[in-house]
């Protein structure tokens, strides 16, 4: 029986799987359209569609549809961003795949769903998937909950 919560340490998960990055680089994000709704508080909400694409340090997004929620008084950086679609994330050889990816600026987190299926993170041939997987962007450390499954193909001798 496989357990409901699997946990790689941060050392392997920086080193093998996990996604990190830089709060210091710039983020620029690109799309065909984009709106921009202040609501009662003040904050800024930017929704970016069609052919959305994040970028920050070596870190890249892909999306159909993306929200970036702005503290008040707009300005710096985005404390969330929620991307639904064809969500593809890309990181040196990792990519993840899932249909929600939200981000807590706060927290130096990101939350990947999918519907239907697993949300899914290769590295190479190794996989995993599970119901949700949890980054902590700024530590390299990976959680994933609900039917955690993982895939590792042995090196070949002489790698």
């Amino acid at each position: 029986m496989e357990p409901e919560n699997a946990e790689i340490p941060v050392e392997q998960a920086a080193e093998r799987m996990g996604l990190v990055f830089s709060k210091d680089a710039p983020m620029t994000i690109d799309s065909d359209e984009l709106e921009v709704v202040r609501d009662d508080s003040g904050r800024e909400r930017v929704v970016f569609q069609d052919n959305v694409r994040v970028v920050q340090g070596d870190l890249r997004l892909d999306c159909d549809w993306l929200r970036a929620t702005y503290p008040k008084g707009a300005g710096g950086r985005p404390t969330q961003i929620v991307a639904r679609g064809s969500v593809r994330m890309r990181q040196q050889d990792s990519e993840v795949l899932c249909t929600q990816a939200v981000f807590d600026d706060k927290a130096c987190t990101a939350v990947c769903t999918s519907s239907p299926g697993p949300a899914e993170l290769r590295r190479g041939e190794n996989v995993i998937r599970g119901d949700e997987i949890i980054f902590d962007l700024c530590t390299g450390h990976l959680k994933v909950r609900g039917s955690a499954r993982v895939r590792v193909m042995p090196k070949e001798e002489g790698s």
